[in-house]
């Protein structure tokens, strides 16, 4: 989970634009170790993106529709933004890279098994906005080390990130 994202289509007014520092810093290692999802706050809407890198679509899911996703090899960015304040404007053209985005207030809900996890965006009136499934499919093939076992290493940030939802939604829904 960060703060100011790496992808949004939100225009440059204001210093909201895309932060390339943090792209620059952060990409590599989230591609290296299979991070799947990333999570970001702070433009006001909703958006996700296709898995990718450098600004390149990696791959459009299972079905080619953006609803099911398995060893894509490169993260899906959320931006969920979506409290507090009113939305932000979007860029006039929606980016390439950039698969769905919606201006309302709402939340993240996370089910998450050993084989999949499902990613909803409901909205505050309780309708799903967006939605889609993480499989967990075949990662690329790791250097051996020291004979050591790390199960699906992009799992490990996705795990801790749920976790970190759940108790915040847990105390939202309180």
């Amino acid at each position: 989970y960060g703060h100011k994202p790496m992808y949004t289509s939100h225009g440059d007014e204001g210093g909201h634009d895309i932060d390339e520092t943090i792209r620059q810093q952060l990409e590599t290692l989230f591609v290296d170790n299979q991070v799947d999802l990333v999570i970001w706050g702070h433009d006001h809407f909703y958006e996700r993106t296709w898995p990718v890198i450098d600004s390149v679509v990696q791959e459009k899911g299972t079905f080619g529709k953006g609803g099911e996703f398995a060893g894509s090899h490169a993260p899906i960015h959320l931006i969920v933004g979506t409290a507090g304040r009113g939305s932000y404007d979007y860029s006039e053209e929606q980016p390439e890279w950039s698969l769905y985005r919606e201006k309302s207030h709402g939340l993240m809900r996370f089910n998450a098994s050993m084989d999949s996890m499902l990613v909803e965006y409901m909205r505050y009136d309780g309708v799903i906005g967006d939605s889609f499934i993480l499989l967990n499919g075949e990662a690329p093939p790791a250097a051996e080390e020291d004979g050591g076992f790390l199960p699906a290493e992009g799992m490990i940030f996705t795990l801790m990130t749920l976790l970190l939802a759940a108790r915040r939604q847990q105390w939202f829904l309180e």
